[in-house]
């Protein structure tokens, strides 16, 4: 088990995408050494994916369908308060994928933790990982990290969808927390207090994380407007 560290999640699946990745992962989801599992399911997910995870000893709270940002606000909101609690948030998709393929990880993930003091920990991919991402992803993920490096002062992968949240930030996060891009904003919002990073393989790209459409031009302007948005982020928040 690992001490105090418990697993927090959100999902929008309402066409059971990834129920076949749930049933296949069922004993590992079931098994992991989190002290809780909490997960924030839209709306309009499937109840059959609302099952398959109730099965598997999560917590789960249902939300309104108001994109990525805003549901991870409100799982924030209804998480557990208590001052040696740790959160491990994880987009669902790409938790599925850490699990598959580099189970092992969350255990080193554990021991960096524990042998360390932080806030809050940025968990980025390594370069294999991140290479692994379609060419729209890659391309614009390589300026939002570049500007937000630039401003952090370390290298740094932020757009990655994972990060550890001591409890004790989580009400300063939730007062503050309004804008598209939680990636970015949440560190942010703690920058005068200790932020960690940490690169891991299992955040690499796989069927479980792709969308219906991530190689047109219109995929490419969505994440060129997303990377606008992170741009715009920092800048708020730097000024």
């Amino acid at each position: 088990m690992f001490e105090n560290l418990s697993l927090a999640t959100v999902l929008h699946d309402p066409h059971s995408h990834l129920y076949d990745a749930i049933i296949k992962n069922g004993d590992r989801l079931r098994d992991c050494k989190y002290v809780n599992k909490y997960v924030a399911i839209s709306n309009e997910t499937s109840k059959s994916i609302v099952d398959l995870l109730l099965d598997l000893d999560f917590t789960i709270y249902r939300v309104e369908k108001r994109g990525a940002g805003n549901a991870r606000r409100d799982l924030l909101k209804n998480l557990p308060f208590n001052k040696v609690l740790l959160y491990h948030y994880c987009d669902f998709d790409r938790f599925l994928t850490w699990i598959n393929y580099h189970m092992e990880e969350l255990d080193t993930l554990n021991r960096y933790i524990e042998t360390n003091n932080y806030d809050y920990i940025i968990i980025g991919r390594t370069m294999k990982a991140f290479n692994t991402h379609p060419l729209s992803w890659i391309e614009t993920e390589k300026i939002s990290n570049k500007l937000f490096s630039d401003y952090i002062g370390f290298d740094c992968d932020v757009t990655a969808g994972s990060c550890i949240i001591n409890s004790e930030m989580l009400d300063l996060i939730v007062k503050n927390s309004y804008r598209r891009v939680t990636d970015v904003e949440w560190p942010l919002l703690l920058k005068e207090y200790k932020i960690g990073y940490y690169r891991t393989n299992g955040l690499r790209f796989t069927d479980y994380n792709k969308s219906s459409d991530d190689i047109s031009l219109s995929s490419w302007v969505s994440r060129l407007e997303l990377t606008t948005s992170i741009a715009k982020t920092i800048k708020e928040l730097s000024d």
